[in-house]
Parts: structure tokens; sequence; C-alpha cells
């Protein structure tokens, strides 16, 4: 096979693992290098987008009628806590409705790695890790081990993100990873 085939087939093999990992669509890809979000991908962001809605509008009501019936005088931990969980809920909630009307998607590009950050909870013994995709200077959280385990550092990479949010939606190698032998080669 020659070295050119043996590369486009590395490269397909390299943006499908990266896909199935991430569970993205490699269909959607040819619009998301346009800039466009792929149909099934606006679907996915009007599901996010009810959910976060409802929880937005359910946390309300529940404070209106907490105020109403009871007030928050002497709840002043309770009434932070709401406070901080709407807020946080309505930002999110506000940042999915821009991307989805916004319908864009943005990308970059740069030599990728993955990365992660354990953090340990030392009163149950817990670890806790999370892992991301850093392309150039942008850093962007995925899901799991798997697809952390997807990408092969010092590849040049495309990554499309959703601009509010800077949420990964879509990643493909530019660049197809060196076979056995040329390693073998790089290292005598």
């Amino acid at each position: 096979m020659s070295t050119d085939l043996q590369d486009r087939v590395a490269l397909r093999e390299l943006n499908e693992r990266l896909a199935a990992a991430n569970k993205f669509d490699l269909d959607a890809l040819m619009l998301n290098r346009q800039g466009i979000l792929a149909p099934a991908q606006i679907k996915l962001m009007y599901t996010r987008l009810k959910w976060l809605g409802f929880l937005f509008l359910a946390l309300i009501g529940i404070g209106i009628y907490q105020y109403t019936k009871n007030g928050f005088a002497d709840k002043t931990a309770l009434l932070i806590v709401y406070l901080f969980l709407t807020g946080y809920i309505g930002y999110n909630f506000i940042t999915a409705l821009k991307n989805t009307s916004a319908k864009r998607v943005e990308s970059v590009e740069g030599i990728g790695f993955s990365e992660y950050e354990t953090e340990t909870d030392l009163d149950r013994d817990d670890k806790e890790t999370t892992y991301y995709y850093r392309i150039g200077a942008t850093r962007f959280l995925v899901k799991s081990e798997e697809a952390y385990d997807a990408l092969i550092n010092n590849l040049k990479y495309r990554a499309y993100f959703l601009p509010q949010s800077k949420t990964l939606i879509n990643i493909e190698a530019l660049q197809a990873p060196k076979s056995q032998s040329e390693q073998e080669r790089n290292a005598q």
C-alpha cells in the first residue's frame, strides 16, 4: 500500500475513533466545516434547552411559592443556596438559548494534547478525574476516559465548538498518525 493511501486510511480511522469515543456524528462534520450546526446537533441542543428551561422555571416557581407562603426571613443559608442554584441554571439556560438561536459553530486548529486533572476528596478517600483536549491554546472538556485516550498527542486537529459555551461538538484530525515503520525509522 502506498504511503499516501496508508496516511488517508490512518487519518480516517483516527477520525472514526474520535467520533465514536466522543459520541460525535461524522456526517455532521461537513456542515460543521462550514460553520453550521447539523440538524441532529440542533435537536440535541433543543432537548438540552427544554430541560434547562423547565428546571429554571420550576426553581422560579418554587421560590415564589416559598416566598409567598413562608418568606425567607430566618432561612438565610437556604436562600443563598437557592439563589446560587437558580442563577447557575439561569446562566446555563441563557447560554444554551444563545447557542441554539445562533445555530453556528466556530473552530480552532492546532496541535492537540489530551490532559486530565485529578481531585482527591480526603473525607471520602475518593478521586475524581476530569479529562480535556487542548487544541492550540483552547481547552475543551471531554466526557470520558475513552475520549481522552482516543486523541493522539502532537498531531494537528481542528475542533468545532459552540461559540457561547465553548462546548466541543466535533473534532477532526488533520494530520495522520505516524505509521509503525515511520516511528521506527525516526527512532534510529
